[in-house]
């Protein structure tokens, strides 16, 4: 493993012994001493689930006296320690005039902050947002009252409930930031997660792919790529904010290979690091997905894909694609878009493509993105958009798509739009249109990590995450029944929830059953990662909460009379 660590990852102490002296603890992160008993931890944290439920089906606690709605970030449950944001949402689309709103902490002698209303988000929705506002550190547990006032005006009165720092997760105890410097990039993560337990493979994975990127696209950046990889889904599993931002984590409920999305967004990086003239989204996101060799899989038939979303009716006139790209349904335009330029370095030759690509000039005033790039298609290559996008239909034509393909892309949305679903419903922090996306450079030097680690785990929560995973493997392997059976479990859940069912799995027969799993692995002190359901019995990988971030292989319960806990295993399973 080449490079040098900037922050040294944490050795492998015994559970009892992972901690640091009195006054060297980090903002978000208890330094207290742990011991470790099964049974009682499995009762407060199935507590703490039960809180966090609540307080997401009422909207965090939250007393309203108006349609006014305030998120607080990260996801509860709230430890003292915790580093909180505000977002305040007004009722409506927006509110005229005066747009500035004060939010304070236990009126009237709390600590009060003011923002004023914006676009918020890709889904631009109004929002006054104060990042990193209340720092918990000192803090009493309890129960904490939240206002926001508009105009002189009480609007919204939330209660929030600090949890003493004692009852934090084991999962959060002792993170911290930590950095890995090689020839080409800077490799930010967490310690004590799945990263530092792969840390060697995730090197050798970012350095291959700078290598070939950087090759292809012949862009020397001058600078090294910062890659950050969290235990924590965001949007689908990778984005660009300046930095890379990757998810790697046991419990994903996507399962595409990391180097694809490492692949994707670092074509992103290192295009804006040597391009610098206006390019249109529907080629930026196209040149990702072609490059990379597919969206979600390497290896996709780009081709035979674009021509299933022309069989099935859903494709788009590039005219009408390309303006408000992100606006549209996502895998089919990253499919269009992808084709797209593949078909332009088919026809064309990459040569004449990556001239063309890097030599476009932004809209005149007065003119569309799309009538921009038509004018410069046509002053290039003596041809419109409209008329690129009927050869490019005759084209793909000529590639039809098997039954199988059309099946795959018709699988590929469902799976993806329950996953939006999802999170949308049950974990908004992490829905693409709205995500509460970390910023390291502020994080970072304040040693704030529950941002970029914290998800919502209740036992509901994983219940979802282990079906959308089945999902996912199932479609990887091409078993699209199998697929779609669990994707279908995982709507109709959603769907219970947001109609605040009490028991939402109970009519579901894969979720009661992973739902017994999941509380199975807690009263023995573990938690489930991976599922093999397919195996006689089924197996599970569980991270143990005395050794984590390390995986363990436990049999699963067939029956009721097979509940008891399995005995401590010596053995380590790494395997993703």
């Amino acid at each position: 493993m080449s490079g040098k660590p900037i922050h040294r990852p944490w050795p492998r102490f015994s559970f009892q012994d992972r901690r640091r002296p009195v006054g060297e603890g980090r903002k978000g992160v208890s330094n207290e001493p742990r011991s470790f008993r099964p049974e009682g931890w499995a009762i407060v944290l199935a507590l703490l689930a039960l809180l966090a439920g609540l307080g997401a089906r009422s909207g965090q606690g939250a007393s309203q006296i108006s349609r006014w709605q305030l998120r607080i970030h990260p996801v509860g449950p709230w430890y003292v320690g915790d580093v909180l944001s505000w977002e305040v949402r007004p009722p409506g689309s927006g509110l005229p005039g005066d747009a500035r709103v004060q939010i304070q902490v236990d009126p009237p002698s709390g600590p009060q902050w003011e923002a004023t209303l914006a676009a918020w988000g890709i889904d631009q929705v109004q929002a006054a947002v104060v990042p990193w506002a209340w720092e918990t550190d000192g803090e009493a547990p309890g129960v904490h009252v939240v206002t926001v006032r508009y105009r002189g005006q009480e609007v919204l009165r939330q209660r929030l409930y600090l949890f003493p720092s004692s009852l934090r997760p084991f999962s959060e105890r002792g993170v911290a930031w930590a950095e890995w410097v090689t020839a080409c990039c800077q490799v930010v993560y967490f310690t004590q997660t799945e990263t530092q337990r792969d840390l060697p493979e995730l090197l050798a994975t970012t350095e291959a792919v700078y290598a070939e990127v950087t090759q292809r696209m012949s862009v020397q950046p001058g600078q090294r790529a910062v890659i950050v990889f969290l235990p924590r889904l965001l949007g689908q599993g990778g984005f660009l904010a300046g930095e890379m931002w990757v998810t790697y984590r046991d419990r994903g409920p996507l399962m595409e290979p990391v180097r694809q999305i490492v692949y994707h967004e670092m074509v992103h990086w290192v295009e804006g690091k040597g391009v610098k003239n206006w390019r249109p989204t529907m080629l930026v996101e196209g040149l990702a997905v072609y490059l990379s060799g597919g969206h979600y899989r390497p290896h996709e038939p780009l081709f035979r894909r674009a021509h299933a979303v022309l069989q099935w009716g859903r494709y788009q006139p590039l005219s009408v694609l390309g303006e408000d790209f992100y606006q549209h349904q996502h895998e089919l335009s990253y499919i269009q878009a992808g084709a797209l330029v593949a078909y332009m370095v088919e026809r064309w030759g990459w040569e004449r493509f990556w001239a063309f690509y890097t030599s476009l000039e932004a809209p005149e005033q007065g003119e569309t993105q799309m009538q921009a790039l038509s004018r410069q298609l046509e002053a290039r290559f003596g041809q419109t958009l409209d008329a690129l996008d009927r050869d490019l239909r005759a084209f793909l034509e000529q590639h039809p798509a098997t039954p199988e393909d059309l099946e795959d892309v018709r699988v590929t949305v469902a799976l993806y739009e329950a996953l939006r679903a999802y999170q949308k419903a049950m974990d908004p922090d992490a829905y693409y249109g709205t995500a509460w996306l970390p910023q390291r450079k502020v994080m970072q030097p304040r040693g704030i990590v529950t941002d970029a680690i914290r998800s919502p785990n209740t036992a509901l929560h994983q219940t979802a995450e282990l079906l959308l995973q089945q999902a996912s493997l199932a479609w990887l392997r091409g078993d699209y029944p199998e697929a779609r059976r669990y994707v279908e479990e995982v709507e109709t859940l959603v769907d219970a929830y947001r109609r605040g069912e009490a028991i939402p799995w109970e009519r579901l027969p894969e979720a009661r059953r992973f739902r017994r799993w999941v509380a199975w692995a807690w009263g023995c002190g573990g938690e489930l990662q991976r599922l093999d359901v397919h195996a006689d019995p089924p197996r599970a990988q569980v991270r143990p909460w005395w050794r984590a971030p390390e995986l363990e292989t436990w049999v699963l319960p067939t029956t009721d009379r097979s509940r008891a806990c399995p005995a401590p295993s010596g053995e380590v399973t790494r395997q993703r």
